[in-house]
């Protein structure tokens, strides 16, 4: 069962974020500043939320041949997922597809600067991540 939701979760993340790339490549849409923000605290909370059940299923399930799809979603949306986002962001941004956050380059700094800390964050969640698995077949 959780396997599922690893690799459904996984599913829906890439599904949603390549829905978003091509919106912005082919100017489908563009999204207030307000709007972007809601979205993006939003998506930060069920990342967050998604990174403590990680952690913690990860931490106290075996690592044994019915938990395996489970971890392999786990660890492929924390390795795929937060990049895409990141690049989706800049690219909306350098794009001016969000109203109200130009494409100077001020505010494209401001979007690396914040997609420099979040990886780092990101980074430290798939060592964290991958740790646990090495300890768990040790």
């Amino acid at each position: 069962m959780w396997a599922t939701y690893s690799i459904g979760f996984l599913a829906v993340a890439l599904g949603c974020l390549a829905g978003g790339v091509l919106a912005v490549w082919i100017d489908l849409c563009h999204v207030s500043i307000e709007t972007y923000k809601v979205f993006r605290g939003i998506a930060a909370c069920l990342v967050s939320i998604y990174a403590l059940v990680s952690v913690g299923r990860l931490a106290s399930k075996p690592l044994d041949a019915a938990h395996k799809l489970e971890v392999g979603g786990y660890l492929g949306f924390w390795v795929l997922v937060p990049p895409v986002w990141f690049f989706l962001e800049y690219f909306a941004v350098a794009s001016n597809r969000i109203i109200g956050f130009e494409s100077t380059s001020e505010n494209l700094k401001k979007i690396k600067d914040f997609a420099d800390y979040a990886s780092k964050i990101w980074a430290a969640i798939v060592t964290f991540l991958t740790g646990l698995v090495a300890l768990k077949k040790a």
